[in-house]
């Protein structure tokens, strides 16, 4: 069975297969000039491209980062995770009294409006994904991707969900693990399996995680290029200058970009971060005659990746900084700010959760092994919070752009106990761990309140059967 998945995910013999839907899409293209009958057909044929590319994106990290002998168990692991998710959304979904509303309806509605438009021509259509991506607060990115599953569905609200449970969140699982294996790759091979085991389960029971996509949002998608961009940026050599690596890297903050608007605040406090932090430790320990190269090819570096990021941007950016005002836009959104931010980060995470971050901040920074990625994530968490507090004050589905940070933080702790010594210690860890985390998901099934100052989540509404908005 596992060598059967590992098989499915060599994807070169599939290239000439998706040859074939490109020539299609081209000849629907044409075709829809003469024929409108056949307009919609291109945007099944986009979907299908959109996702192919997508596979293709994670193919190439998973043969980068993914040695042979770990195969069979990241795909035991990714496909426990994913059945485990997958059936969890079902019972929400179809066993819970829950009206859609807000940013659902927005993504709902304009899945069914994107096929409209195309059907009148493949050109609007394609104008219309353009422009939603230069100049709208929802592009239509991720339901171009959606486009395939939710053409052979019943087309509710519900399948809605389940088909961005299959294509978005179930895939970020497989981004996420990428991260994973690779955050633990110095561990000795049964250090490393409690460490792949125990974040897994972190993943799998965040309730921040899964609030904004329980409540039929898709916002949670933009993680799948937080993972992948991470994993890149903490394994890039910022001693050389590689074209071809700063451009992947682009591409994939451009594509987080236009997922949602907001994660570029990830983008600001991240990339800024980690190049700061990289650069100063690479100056510090190269040659003093190697100083100035090593400079020159951070700058270099810095500059291809904001020119490779402006230019395809430049509407989008022309917009966000000279057209509209946001801060004026988003007023009744803010509550107090920065220090008020902090204290309703904790509130969403539960004082429990939090606990565990900081232990794994503290140790992250004082082991050498963790301490770089740690700073990134400290510093990069504190620019994110400061520049979106100038706007306005964070949602549980915006907080999902701090979400990178947080699971820094906590495969820190995990980390940390897995390198604990003694036996008793290290079972009585994990036994705490693994409460923890079991007592926040379970919390989120009890009744609606939104309590700040409690030792649990505050997502108490996200998955729970027997309430419902009016």
């Amino acid at each position: 069975m596992i060598s059967k998945i590992k098989n499915f995910i060599n994807i070169e013999k599939y290239r000439k297969v998706i040859t074939i839907f490109f020539l299609l899409l081209f000849i629907v293209l044409i075709s829809s000039i003469f024929i409108k009958e056949i307009s919609t057909i291109a945007l099944l044929l986009l979907s299908i491209v959109f996702c192919y590319c997508l596979f293709t994106i994670l193919q190439k990290f998973y043969k980068k980062y993914i040695t042979n002998s770990e195969k069979s168990l990241f795909f035991i692991v990714f496909f426990i995770v994913s059945i485990i998710t997958l059936v969890g959304y079902i019972y929400i979904v179809y066993f819970r009294n829950y009206i859609y509303f807000d940013d659902h309806v927005v993504y709902y509605n304009q899945q069914l409006e994107l096929r409209n438009v195309f059907s009148i021509s493949p050109a609007k259509g394609f104008y219309a994904i353009l422009s939603s991506c230069w100049f709208s607060d929802y592009s239509y990115f991720i339901n171009v991707i959606l486009d395939l599953p939710f053409f052979l569905s019943s087309g509710s609200n519900d399948i809605f969900v389940i088909c961005y449970v299959i294509f978005m969140i179930i895939p970020s699982y497989f981004a996420g693990n990428i991260f994973i294996f690779d955050f633990s790759k110095e561990l000795a091979y049964t250090k490393r399996l409690l460490f792949i085991l125990l974040s897994n389960l972190l993943f799998v029971t965040f309730p921040l995680f899964h609030m904004a996509s329980i409540l039929g949002m898709p916002d949670v998608f933009g993680l799948f290029f937080v993972f992948l961009i991470m994993t890149e940026l903490f394994n890039y050599d910022y001693n050389l200058f590689s074209f071809r690596k700063t451009f992947s890297i682009s591409v994939l903050i451009i594509l987080l970009i236009i997922t949602r608007r907001w994660y570029l605040f990830w983008v600001l406090g991240f990339v800024s971060s980690v190049i700061l932090v990289e650069v100063l430790f690479s100056i510090v320990k190269c040659d003093h005659k190697e100083k100035k190269r090593v400079f020159l090819n951070n700058i270099k570096t810095l500059c291809a990746i904001l020119s490779i990021i402006i230019i395809p941007l430049i509407p989008f950016i022309y917009k966000t900084l000279f057209v509209r005002n946001y801060s004026n836009e988003y007023t009744a959104w803010y509550i107090g700010g920065f220090p008020y931010e902090i204290y309703n980060q904790i509130g969403y995470l539960g004082i429990l959760l939090s606990v565990v971050l900081l232990v794994g901040l503290i140790y992250g920074l004082i082991n050498d092994k963790l301490r770089i990625r740690t700073i990134v994530s400290t510093l990069g968490l504190f620019i994110s919070i400061f520049a979106f507090t100038r706007i306005q004050n964070m949602g549980k589905h915006q907080s999902l752009c701090l979400m990178g940070y947080y699971l820094v933080f906590a495969y820190d702790a995990i980390y940390l106990i897995t390198e604990l010594k003694k036996r008793i210690l290290k079972s009585l860890c994990i036994a705490i761990l693994v409460t923890i985390l079991l007592l926040n998901i379970i919390s989120t099934f009890t009744g609606y309140y939104d309590d700040l100052d409690g030792i649990f989540p505050t997502t108490k509404y996200a998955i729970v059967n027997r309430f419902s908005w009016k």
